[in-house]
């Protein structure tokens, strides 16, 4: 609804109609009036019956103003970025080799997180993959949507798990990338997250038919070297090599990574840290088309909770005493 007041730094926005609400509390206090002469109530206890359920009423009656304070002023700006981000879920991006012995998909998490918070006011998508490859989100404002879409990555049941197959996003990758390219001036940027691993036996498809819808963007390596353990999803215990007997380690593959960074034309960076991410970021904002209001956007904070707080003492007095005199 409208704001219907405004003094210099006070507004208010009504929850429900102030017209239906102070018709309703008039007839309830009118109501109560009545009742306690009928029953006979008269003096000082009366009075004060009356007064507190009048305060209680005016109480409500102003929560549902929703009175605010003028905050601070803000500027209004949006950018032209549309931002994809392609995760691997296989199993091995949950070997603990990140930062020392932290998940690959922790460390995934927290630098998606930084590149969404750096680049606030962008389109954001998310695709994952393993074997196949789903959109968890297509682009959108919404940042909370996203962030949501990477807590429901959840590391795939071992018996489940079909292994890794780099090409496997190619096609959904292609759709979202073409959707915003059908966009007046849109940039777009990339950001292919992987380990570089390839254990279902399949070839690497070629990117390069992806490149021309890019203006920038970087492959994301996760793991080291020497490799990493994984734990059996929902388990303490780890994961097995059924032909060795010994525990499986995956290691980063960065030849794959560094293949499909060719591909596309974009940067190819190890991540041990979100910073690494930094100069993308920089670069990104130098080709977004940033547009800032010539006005302020004024804010505005709720002072509702002020009110709610000696309402509810006045509920809890009445309650008490209705309580205690039933006892007595």
């Amino acid at each position: 609804m409208e704001m219907i007041f405004q003094t210099k730094d006070i507004w208010t926005r009504p929850i429900l109609p102030v017209w239906a609400v102070g018709t309703v509390l008039a007839v309830c206090f009118f109501c109560f009036v009545t009742s306690c002469i009928l029953r006979g109530g008269r003096g000082k206890e009366m009075v004060f019956k009356s007064i507190r359920i009048l305060v209680a009423l005016i109480l409500v009656f102003i929560i549902n103003l929703r009175p605010m304070h003028a905050g601070d002023q803000a500027d209004l700006e949006t950018r032209n970025l549309d931002i994809l981000f392609v995760v691997d879920t296989t199993i091995s991006m949950w070997a603990q080799d990140y930062n020392g012995t932290q998940e690959r998909i922790e460390g995934v998490k927290a630098d998606c997180a930084y590149i969404m918070e750096q680049l606030a006011g962008a389109n954001f998508a998310l695709i994952r993959f393993d074997n196949r490859a789903q959109i968890l989100t297509p682009f959108t404002q919404d940042v909370r949507n996203v962030t949501d879409a990477f807590d429901t990555i959840r590391s795939p049941d071992r018996d489940y798990a079909l292994g890794s197959d780099l090409s496997a996003p190619y096609s959904k990758m292609e759709e979202l990338l073409r959707s915003s390219e059908q966009k007046e001036d849109r940039r777009t940027i990339l950001f292919f997250v992987s380990d570089g691993e390839i254990t279902n036996g399949a070839v690497l498809t070629p990117y390069t038919g992806l490149a021309h819808y890019l203006d920038s963007g970087a492959v994301l390596g996760y793991g080291t070297a020497e490799g990493g353990r994984m734990r059996e999803s929902g388990y303490t215990s780890y994961v097995y090599d059924a032909g060795t007997g010994q525990a499986a380690v995956s290691k980063i593959d960065e030849n794959n990574l560094r293949q499909i960074a060719k591909d596309l034309g974009i940067d190819y960076l190890y991540m041990d840290r979100p910073d690494r991410v930094d100069a993308v970021i920089a670069y990104a904002r130098q080709i977004a088309r940033t547009t800032v209001s010539e006005a302020k956007i004024e804010t505005f904070d709720d002072t509702y909770f002020y009110y709610a707080a000696p309402l509810l003492c006045i509920l809890l007095f009445l309650l008490v005493r209705q309580v205690t005199k039933r006892k007595l």
